[in-house]
C-alpha cells in the first residue's frame, strides 16, 4: 500500500491505557519477542521505528514516532527493554509516563552513537543481536547501527517480527473494536454534517475534529476517484480536494483513525442531500457486496456491475500481514483486515468498507 499523506504532527491522545493494554498484555508480548530470541540465539533485539512505520517500536514499548524527522529504537534483551526516541529533551519526561520500557534514553547525538551507549550499558558489544525494521532505516542509518556491533554478530528479524505481531491478542482485538467504534460514530457525524456547497476539505478537517474528540491519535481522511481494478494501484484511495459538493452528489470517503497506537478503517458513500433511488440502489449493492466478501461468498458469475476489491492487514501499522489484494496472502484466525469493496452503478462508483478481526477462520466486522 503506498500511503499518499504523513502528519506533519501526531497531536491526538498519547497515554498508556492500562484497561485496554493490561500490563498483562505487555508481559504477554515480551515473552513471545524473548522466547523467538532464545530459539534464534539472540541476546538482543533492535527495533527501528518511523512515522510511517511505527508498529515494531509501538509493539514494544507504546512509543509512536510522532514527528517524522524523529525515528526512534527499541533494544529488547533478557532482562530490559530500552527506548531511544530522537525527540526534543524536553518530550522525555512526557514519553516516560506512558511508555512501559525501563528505560527512555534521551538521543543527545544521532541514533547509531545512543545505541552504542545501551549496548555499552547492557553489554551487547560483543552479543549476537537482531535487528528488526532495518530494511525499512534510511540505508546510511541502518548501517551505522549494524556498526556498533562486531562483524557478523547482526542477523535480520524482519521475517519474525511481522509474524510474531500479525495475530492479534484478545487485549488487542478488544482495543481495536473500541476504536472501530469511534469510526462508526464518526462516519455518522460527518454523514449529518455534510451539506451542498462545503468542500472535500472542510469534510476532512471535520472528520479530523471528530476523531480527535473521541480521543484518537492521528487520521487521514481520502476518497475515492474511479478505480482501475489492477494491482498496480492495490489502495484506490486518494487524497481530498478542494471540491465543492453538489446536492445529489456522491462523497466516496475513507476514514482511517489511529486509536491508542492501533489503526482501523471505514469508507462509505455518502450523498450529498436526499439520494435517488439508484444510489439507494448502489449503496445497498455496495454493502451486500461487502458481506459476500466478509463471508468470502464471492460469486464467479457475470454481474451487471463493475466490481472492485480491496484487503489488506492493519494494526498498530496501517499495512500489516495479510497483505492480500497485493500479494494474495490468505487470512488467518487472529488476523485483523481493512475490507472495502466498490461497485459501478449508472455511472456513479458506491464504497463500503470496514475492519473486520478473523476468528475460527471466519470474517467478523470489528464494530
Amino acid at each position: 500500500m503506498s500511503f499518499v499523506r504523513v502528519a506533519i504532527l501526531k497531536h491526538g491522545l498519547t497515554v498508556w491505557d492500562k484497561a485496554l493494554v493490561p500490563p498483562s498484555e505487555v508481559e504477554r508480548r515480551l515473552r513471545a519477542v524473548r522466547s523467538l530470541m532464545e530459539q534464534n540465539g539472540w541476546d538482543a533485539l533492535v527495533a527501528y521505528s518511523d512515522q510511517l512505520h511505527c508498529g515494531g517500536v509501538g509493539y514494544l514499548t507504546n512509543f509512536q514516532s510522532y514527528e517524522p524527522r524523529h525515528p526512534a529504537l527499541a533494544i529488547v534483551t533478557a532482562t530490559a527493554v530500552d527506548l531511544i526516541p530522537k525527540v526534543a529533551a524536553r518530550d522525555i519526561n512526557y514519553i516516560k509516563l506512558y511508555s512501559w520500557a525501563d528505560e527512555v534514553h534521551e538521543c543527545e547525538e544521532d541514533l547509531a552513537t545512543s545505541l552504542g551507549r545501551v549496548a555499552e550499558l547492557r553489554d551487547l558489544k560483543n552479543a549476537k543481536v537482531a535487528f528488526d525494521g532495518v530494511r525499512e532505516a534510511p540505508a546510511a542509518v541502518a548501517l551505522a547501527m549494524k556498526s556498533v556491533f562486531r562483524p557478523g554478530a547482526v542477523s535480520d528479524a524482519g521475517d519474525f517480527m511481522p509474524l510474531l505481531r500479525r495475530t492479534k491478542s484478545a487485549a488487542e482485538r478488544t482495543l481495536m473494536t473500541v476504536a472501530a467504534e469511534k469510526a462508526e460514530s464518526v462516519l455518522a457525524s460527518l454523514s449529518a454534517f455534510l451539506r451542498p456547497g462545503m468542500s472535500e476539505l472542510e469534510a476532512a478537517a471535520f472528520a479530523d475534529y471528530a476523531a480527535r474528540s473521541e480521543g484518537c491519535m492521528d487520521t487521514d481522511v481520502l476518497a475515492l476517484r474511479r478505480p482501475d481494478g489492477s494491482n498496480r494501484n492495490p489502495f484506490p484511495f486518494a487524497p481530498l480536494e478542494p471540491r465543492l459538493f453538489e446536492a445529489g452528489g456522491v462523497f466516496n470517503v475513507y476514514l482511517a483513525l489511529q486509536y491508542h497506537g492501533y489503526w482501523t478503517e471505514i469508507s462509505e458513500s455518502i450523498v450529498i442531500g436526499e439520494p435517488r433511488m439508484a444510489q439507494t440502489d448502489g449503496k445497498r449493492i455496495a454493502r451486500a457486496y461487502l458481506q459476500e466478501a466478509l463471508d468470502e461468498s464471492l460469486s464467479g458469475a457475470p454481474v451487471s456491475d463493475r466490481r472492485f476489491l480491496w484487503i489488506h492487514g492493519i494494526g498498530l501499522d496501517r499495512e500489516e500481514a495479510p497483505f492480500t489484494s497485493r500479494s494474495h496472502q490468505a487470512d488467518a484466525t487472529g488476523d485483523v483486515l481493512g475490507v472495502h469493496v466498490a461497485v459501478e452503478r449508472d455511472g456513479e462508483f458506491f464504497v463500503c468498507g470496514r475492519s473486520a478481526a478473523v476468528t475460527e477462520a471466519k470474517r467478523r466486522v470489528l464494530a
